[in-house]
């Protein structure tokens, strides 16, 4: 699959375009620099219905994953799924590291990324569990 193509089995009507840091300034902690970041949003017809922020992180030698959200009334429908292939396959395209993507408390989005391929995991000198993709 090349870079910029939708994954397959996407639903109809899905758009990805790339966001900028003034979507997501808000949601960035303090300490964050949001020129860090790539930023995507997806959209079905026209309509936004997610968004996702991830970086390389040089301290743990990865892709982090710090937001990514599909809008309550939208989750269901795919979206996540085709989010998550894209922009996947868009930080593999510059560099194959693993995916880490930082803990949540919402346990149906934990079981959905395990279904996905991600894997728990303990990092040393943090007492969070998070979640790890390795390239395929």
């Amino acid at each position: 699959m090349n870079s910029n193509e939708l994954p397959q089995r996407c639903p109809q009507g899905i758009e990805i375009k790339k966001g900028s840091k003034h979507d997501y300034k808000e949601s960035l902690g303090d300490d964050s620099n949001p020129d860090d970041y790539t930023y995507y949003n997806i959209y079905f017809e026209g309509k936004k219905v997610g968004n996702a922020s991830y970086r390389y992180n040089n301290s743990y030698a990865c892709w982090q994953i710090d937001r990514f959200l599909i809008y309550e009334d939208e989750e269901g429908n795919g979206y996540g799924s085709c989010l998550l292939k894209y922009i996947s396959q868009e930080m593999w395209s510059i560099k194959r590291s693993h995916i880490k993507i930082s803990p949540t408390k919402k346990e149906e989005f934990i079981s959905w990324l395990i279904r996905r391929g991600f894997k728990e995991t303990q990092v040393p000198g943090f007492p969070t569990t998070f979640y790890v993709l390795q390239p395929g």
